[in-house]
């Protein structure tokens, strides 16, 4: 008896995914493909890459193009948004600092330190006035306004009165300060306890000469801030302080008695515009205390005068004066 031979379909095969007879190797093919990965889409992406490179960078190798990049296909255009992003805050962020430095310099003056009534006020403006101090460009004026500013608001900061008793020192050696700045710098150094006795022997050789043209309230001022913090380093100061020197046009010069002559050594010595005789007069004035009448009259004015000149005269045996009846 003869074996019979098993013919299959051809269209079977094909189902079954591949031409052989056997029932394995389509499936052995298929999980080949399931484990070999798929390429990377590299060309299309490096294309997109170089469109979007710049002419310049894009025309070949050259020492301005940049190197570009292995994985381009992985980026995305984020990075490009983010780097963008960040050179426009670093941009906006140096033109809000130089807007602020602006609207700062412009606040500094001596109208806005005269308004500034608050210790939080100042705190905000204290880098801008250090800055101003370093600059070395202030007026007499500014001057001023800082100090009474800084005195106002009881604001005490150490680098910037460092900083103000150098400049004050520098325009008292020049003589550039008046006497209201300086009378500002010496009140405020007296509300915030900062006595430095450089300064203060500065304030009293640049207004010696000027001591006699000084409103008594300044020297009054004066002089009890010099002894609250015990500066006596310049006594003649201090007695010019206390009694204002006289000028030569003045009719006591040199004719009245000096008070500090009587007590103790003057400080003045010579230059002392007072008399240190001891027989010289205490005041000009003239005293009248016993005198009966302000006015010293002649006969005639007596007998004539009567009501219009005063006195008295004799009616009825009695001494009438002439102003009455």
């Amino acid at each position: 008896m003869k074996r019979r031979v098993t013919v299959r379909c051809a269209a079977a095969n094909d189902d079954e995914g591949g031409s052989s007879a056997s029932g394995d190797e389509p499936a052995r093919a298929a999980a080949k493909r399931r484990k070999a990965p798929a390429p990377p889409p590299r060309e299309g992406a490096r294309q997109a890459a170089a469109e979007r490179a710049p002419e310049a960078g894009a025309s070949g190798p050259g020492p301005g193009r940049k190197k570009e990049k292995e994985f381009a296909w992985m980026d995305s255009d984020e990075e490009d948004g983010e780097g963008e992003g960040e050179a426009g805050a670093s941009a906006a962020a140096a033109g809000a600092g130089g807007a602020e430095e602006e609207e700062e310099s412009e606040a500094l003056s001596t109208q806005a330190l005269d308004s500034v009534q608050s210790f939080g006020r100042m705190m905000l403006l204290a880098p801008a006035i250090t800055k101003w101090l370093k600059g070395g460009t202030m007026s007499p004026e500014e001057v001023g306004a800082t100090c009474r500013a800084m005195s106002r608001t009881k604001f005490f900061d150490g680098d910037m009165l460092k900083d103000l008793k150098e400049v004050l020192m520098r325009m008292l050696s020049a003589d550039q300060l008046d006497v209201a700045s300086v009378h500002d710098a010496v009140m405020c150094l007296w509300e915030l306890n900062a006595y430095d006795q450089r300064l203060f022997s500065a304030v009293a050789k640049a207004l010696r000469p000027k001591v006699v043209f000084l409103e008594q309230r300044i020297r009054c001022s004066w002089l009890e801030v010099y002894r609250g913090f015990g500066h006596s380093h310049e006594k003649d100061f201090l007695q010019l302080l206390e009694v204002p020197p006289l000028l030569p046009t003045s009719p006591a010069y040199l004719k009245i008695r000096c008070r500090f002559f009587d007590t103790a050594s003057c400080s003045l010595g010579p230059l002392c515009t007072y008399s240190h005789d001891p027989r010289a007069p205490v005041t000009l004035e003239v005293d009248t205390v016993g005198r009966s009448s302000p006015l010293v009259m002649t006969q005639n004015q007596y007998s004539m005068g009567r009501e219009t000149y005063g006195g008295t005269f004799q009616y009825g045996g009695k001494t009438t004066p002439f102003h009455t009846k």
